[in-house]
């Protein structure tokens, strides 16, 4: 029972020692400065690591011939070229904390910026061709055949409504075939319920594979940490875009703020984007700006997909009230400035996740290799860390992506206070009197007098000190 109070004095003595103190008083300054600087320095040894081992394999190219080896090979390269843009834009960020007089801007240096949006766009790529190729799929496939379909319906009706004499007996016929054709149908639907069995099968024995064999540890967990480098880093281009000035269509030059403003007063209803300030807009026609957005309009032979999205940064709402009023003040010098500071913080926070993402799966990993355990279970800890992790951020992504934090609020300025009472009298629109002071005004200086001058009567300490 005397052990517990022993050990919590113990502690206590510690912690109040004097050299304690002076070791914190001396390390937390320089921690402070420094501790930026531990994850990029992390993420060099991920991105070192990865690397060789890219090397390694491309030193053995008969290890390429089973399809685990190169979808562990994909991996790697994207979480290679992860880890050292981590490293680049995280080490940035630190050195610039090290010694920091104002708050840091380095967007404002085309050269990085360039760099960064053109890595960002490397890494993104699978997943930009994959967009791409559903996108024109869905054009030239998919909406031409539901078009067809629409048509054909359409007519089909058409004609039942027309001619009830003729599309009567065609529908009795047409029901009359389906039941002559349905032993075939049934063994159509037999076939189908077999190739979803044989799908299914295949699923179970992917999963038996990676919970019993090396696909887990080497395929399917290091593929997982690199989409999740891939779509991030999608994020990040899709920021880096925001901050590209608004030029002019036809000549390519930057428009000034004068001209932005001439083309706002040329409209009925100039709106800006709520997240980077893109505009002036006129969306006309509803409020409602969900009707209309992503449809396909055709004029002649063309195509052209209609998008009520910014189309700097892709921020997107239905509701048209939520697009501020254009004011034009991000399209001003300090505005511009604050912009490319405040993309810069969001593109660092996204990197830090994604750097965590990356460096404790690489982690837990690499337990198999060091430690007698067997490869599923350090890639089931990798999982285990990387599905909550997926759960948190998204709701960062979205708060990050919302365009209604970052509209300026339209501060309501009372009205300076009458020094007149009789003014202040005159002014009372309730007819309640006013409280009257509970001490005497003095001045300032008085003020500061006094408190300069004071000296407490009574210091209470507990016992003990």
């Amino acid at each position: 029972e005397d052990l517990i109070p022993k050990i919590r004095a113990c502690l206590w003595s510690l912690l109040v020692n004097p050299c304690t103190r002076f070791m914190y008083e001396l390390c937390q300054p320089v921690w402070n400065r420094l501790h930026t600087l531990c994850m990029p320095a992390a993420m060099a040894v991920v991105a070192h690591s990865y690397f060789m081992d890219v090397a390694r394999d491309f030193e053995h190219p008969q290890h390429f011939k089973s399809v685990n080896e190169l979808v562990l090979t994909f991996g790697k390269i994207f979480c290679t070229a992860s880890a050292a843009l981590s490293t680049l834009i995280l080490g940035w960020h630190g050195i610039s904390r090290v010694h920091r007089t104002r708050q840091p801007d380095p967007l404002r240096h085309w050269l990085l910026t360039g760099l960064l949006k053109f890595t960002s766009d490397m890494i993104s790529s699978p997943w930009r061709a994959v967009r791409a190729a559903g996108e024109w799929l869905a054009e030239h496939f998919c909406v031409p055949a539901f078009e067809c379909i629409q048509e054909f319906f359409t007519a089909l009706f058409q004609f039942a409504t027309d001619c009830p004499i003729v599309s009567i007996p065609l529908v009795l016929l047409s029901n009359a075939l389906l039941i002559w054709k349905f032993t075939a149908a049934r063994d159509s639907v037999g076939q189908l319920f077999e190739i979803t069995g044989k799908m299914t099968s295949a699923a179970l024995g992917l999963k038996n594979a990676a919970m019993t064999g090396r696909v887990t540890d080497s395929g399917l967990a290091v593929l997982l940490i690199a989409l999740v480098q891939i779509l991030t880093f999608t994020m990040v281009a899709n920021l880096l875009d925001s901050v590209r000035m608004v030029r002019s269509e036809r000549t390519g030059d930057v428009l000034r703020l004068e001209e932005l403003n001439e083309l706002a007063a040329a409209m009925a209803d100039p709106r800006q984007c709520a997240r980077c300030g893109f505009g002036p807009v006129d969306h006309r026609g509803c409020s409602n700006l969900q009707t209309h957005h992503m449809e396909i309009a055709t004029s002649g032979r063309s195509r052209t997909q209609v998008s009520n999205a910014c189309p700097r940064c892709g921020w997107f709402t239905g509701d048209l009230s939520r697009w501020p009023s254009w004011d034009g003040n991000l399209q001003t010098e300090g505005g511009r400035a604050m912009f490319r500071q405040r993309v810069w913080c969001e593109v660092v926070v996204g990197v830090r996740a994604i750097s965590k993402a990356l460096l404790f799966p690489f982690g837990l990993l690499q337990l198999s290799i060091y430690l007698p355990i067997p490869s599923s279970l350090s890639a089931f800890l990798a999982f285990s860390y990387l599905i909550p992790w997926t759960t948190q951020n998204a709701s960062v992504v979205r708060l990050l992506n919302d365009g209604s934090d970052y509209r300026i609020a339209q501060v309501r300025h009372r009205p300076p206070l009458p020094r007149d009472p009789e003014e202040a009298a005159a002014r009372n629109d309730c007819g309640a009197r006013g409280s009257s002071p509970l001490l005497p005004s003095i001045t300032e200086s008085e003020a500061l007098a006094n408190i300069l001058s004071n000296t407490p009567t009574h210091v209470w300490m507990k016992e003990g000190d």
